[in-house]
């Protein structure tokens, strides 16, 4: 079985943990800040 962080980086269902949750906000504020 996968951890969830390798499913969340393939694009499958995957639990959301506070961890996983952070790293997918951080990456959303980072290409926010790369496509301004």
């Amino acid at each position: 079985m996968k951890p969830g962080l390798e499913k969340m980086i393939a694009g499958e269902m995957y639990h959301q943990t506070p961890e996983l949750l952070e790293v997918r906000f951080k990456t959303r504020d980072l290409l926010y800040e790369y496509k301004s």
